[in-house]
């Protein structure tokens, strides 16, 4: 039997695709994915996260990481999502991508307050997104998994 008694130090999703792309705006709506289920974890275990890391493996399997640790930590997924789109716009994909996942790390326990900037603008900063989170956390639990989404996530057909 194996027994696993540590903490937590890290979330993941990552999806190795059906098909190899180079094309980024398909590895962008599979990161959308892959940052709503990271984040829907560290709700679900009252964690956030500080670190954010970009996994890409190309059809030759090498594989390449990105990652970018911030002042203030996070547990929504639309963050989560906008700094793994950050470090893939950065990565000059040269090469078919195989594989795409997104990875947190730098965990901290979620009742730790968060420093709120003086001058706070009225943008929907991170704090305003985990609200929105967590209310789609409930609309999900109540109503089942695809009930709600993301446009950029609706298949055409749909």
């Amino acid at each position: 039997p194996i027994t696993v008694d540590g903490p937590t130090k890290s979330i993941s999703s990552e999806e190795t695709l059906a098909t190899d792309t180079t094309d980024k705006e398909i590895l962008k709506t599979k990161l959308m994915l892959q940052a709503e289920s990271v984040g829907r974890q560290l709700r679900r275990y009252d964690l956030r996260a500080r670190t954010i890391t970009l996994k890409i493996k190309h059809n030759d399997f090498k594989q390449v990481t990105r990652s970018r640790t911030f002042d203030r930590d996070t547990q929504s997924s639309v963050i989560i999502y906008r700094h793994a789109a950050q470090l893939l716009d950065r990565f000059q994909v040269k090469r078919p991508v195989r594989l795409i996942g997104v990875g947190v790390s730098s965990l901290a326990a979620a009742p730790v307050p968060t420093q709120k900037g003086l001058f706070e603008s009225t943008r929907m900063n991170g704090h305003t997104w985990e609200h929105v989170d967590h209310t789609l956390d409930a609309i999900t639990d109540k109503f089942g998994g695809g009930s709600i989404r993301k446009a950029r996530l609706t298949k055409p057909d749909d």
